[in-house]
């Protein structure tokens, strides 16, 4: 699993800042760390994923392999105004592209049988059971 560090760092890559060139501060890294967790909670909402907001950096984070390019690509455009770095057509693309697949991966098929209690319709025969669910009596029924 990666660390919040190593998914801010990859966001700090997208925007052309190179961690390895010059470490990211502390006081950086704690911005990254609001921003992904405020990313992660706000898709966590829709997408269900599983994410878990991180307390510290070096905290492993609580994502599927699938969703790191997503967050790295949200991230880098999230904090992007606040290290004066345009969006350029690559990087939105990439993060359009990125969160549609995590938008995908997040959809599950959902297979479901219907319980026997289920009524086959208002009325309707049905052929498998060969009944209606209401009787015929319309005084009854309504």
């Amino acid at each position: 699993m990666a660390t919040s560090l190593e998914i801010i760092e990859g966001a700090l890559k997208h925007l052309g800042v190179n961690p390895a060139e010059s470490p990211v501060t502390a006081a950086e890294a704690q911005d990254g760390l609001d921003d992904l967790n405020d990313m992660g909670s706000e898709w966590e909402s829709t997408l269900q994923i599983g994410f878990l907001p991180a307390e510290d950096v070096n905290d492993e984070i609580s994502l599927p392999r699938q969703a790191y390019a997503a967050f790295k690509a949200g991230l880098a455009g999230r904090i992007a105004p606040q290290y004066g770095k345009p969006i350029y057509p690559e990087l939105a693309e990439l993060m359009r592209e990125t969160k549609k697949a995590l938008d995908k991966f997040s959809l599950q098929k959902l297979t479901s049988e219907f319980p026997d209690t289920l009524p086959v319709g208002s009325g309707n025969e049905c052929s498998n059971y060969g009944q209606r669910f209401y009787s015929n009596d319309g005084d009854t029924n309504f």
